[in-house]
Formats: structure tokens, sequence, C-alpha cells
């Protein structure tokens, strides 16, 4: 529709507006705390299957070797089989000790 905004140049008005001097573009955040012997357990028991099953789904249904309708049957699939929900709460609970440390 050339009647908007494109979502770039929308962007870029954002950062107009707010003034390029209070930006600094080098900054960011990371949410990620060190993990406890606990929670790297989980980690090294389900993060390279579990990443190398998603990288291979990825890549299969880029090259249409896999249908993008089959994308949730492969994420069941990681949820019931290699760990994932196990993975995601031990990420979440990293974030969520860094959110308590930053007084957020």
């Amino acid at each position: 529709n050339w009647n908007e905004e494109s979502p770039c140049h929308k962007f870029l008005t954002y950062i107009a507006d707010y003034g390029e001097e209070n930006i600094n573009f080098t900054s960011y955040y990371t949410f990620i705390t060190l993990p406890t012997l606990e929670e790297s357990e989980v980690q090294n028991t389900y993060a390279t299957d579990l990443k190398t099953y998603l990288l291979e789904t990825a890549t299969k249904m880029v090259t249409g070797e896999y249908s993008i309708d089959s994308l949730q049957q492969h994420i069941d699939y990681c949820y019931d089989t290699l760990g994932l929900q196990e993975y995601l709460d031990v990420q979440q609970a990293r974030i969520d000790r860094f959110m308590d440390a930053m007084g957020l």
C-alpha cells in the first residue's frame, strides 16, 4: 500500500523525533544471567538435540522438503520428546533473575 509509510520509514521517523543524540546505538541489554548448577544440567541435557532438530527442521522448511503447514507438528514434537518446555523454563528463570536484579 503506497499510501502508508513503510516500517523502516516509521522507525527512522521515531529516531528523528526522539533525537539521535539520545540513543546509544552500541548499547544493548542481555537478559541472561548465569545458570545455576541444576539449570546447566537441564541445558546440557536438551540443548544439542533440540537445537539440531530445530535447525534441521527450519532448513527443510526453507528448502521445501517440509511443508510450513507441518510447523506445529514439529513444535509439538520438541515439547513432547526433546524437552523444549524444560529448556524454556530455564531460560525464563534466568531472565526473571535478571529482571529482579534490575528492579524490574
